[in-house]
């Protein structure tokens, strides 16, 4: 906030000694006896980046996972946008595939579900080497929401300790289908990995 600006009141809280006299409730005190202390919420300015997997597995499904994954990403990029909060997409596989670096506003609402609806899924996954390309990248932390059917055969969890590391806030979801769930196989069957 700048100089001037007002942040809106959230709750009291008991007065501390060391706080500053300047957020106590004089009125409450003159009533009640008790010494509150007035705490404020401050807005901050946070930039939401998802991460979605678009490796060969995110394809399979009725519906295509990959097609739930951009649905969810959507809303995420739409109650963000509305909040003027900085947006940014970014397609996951071996590395990054392509990205739409953080916007802010209302106004590229449009542009970012296209890119969104444009997501295919394709080739290998490997997550936490494209998390290390993902922050090479990037200077500036925030929320990391991350959609992922995560079969991944390298260990994923490694990204999310990067992730962690340079302190982002991960919201991570597990896309998986019917078939992930409950597969049907009648007698012996011979699997093979799509990726």
């Amino acid at each position: 906030y700048r100089k001037g600006s007002i942040l809106p009141f959230q709750e009291y809280r008991p007065y501390l000694p060391g706080d500053d006299r300047r957020f106590v409730d004089w009125n409450v005190w003159g009533r009640l006896e008790k010494l509150l202390t007035k705490v404020f919420t401050a807005e901050e300015d946070r930039t939401l980046y998802l991460l979605i997997d678009t490796s060969a597995s995110m394809g399979l499904g009725n519906p295509a996972k990959i097609s739930f994954a951009a649905q969810v990403a959507a809303a995420f990029t739409y109650i963000a946008g509305k909040k003027q909060n900085r947006v940014g997409i970014f397609s996951l596989g071996e590395d990054i595939k392509t990205f739409r670096r953080p916007v802010k506003g209302s106004g590229s609402l449009l542009h970012s579900f296209s890119f969104l609806q444009e997501l295919e899924a394709s080739g290998p996954t490997n997550f936490s080497s494209a998390c290390k390309q993902f922050l090479q990248g990037t200077d500036r932390s925030g929320i990391a929401v991350i959609l992922s059917d995560l079969m991944d055969t390298n260990d994923y969890r490694e990204g999310l300790k990067r992730l962690l590391y340079r302190r982002f806030e991960i919201s991570l979801i597990q896309v998986l289908s019917e078939d992930d769930l409950n597969p049907r196989f009648n007698g012996p069957a011979l699997l093979s990995d799509v990726e």
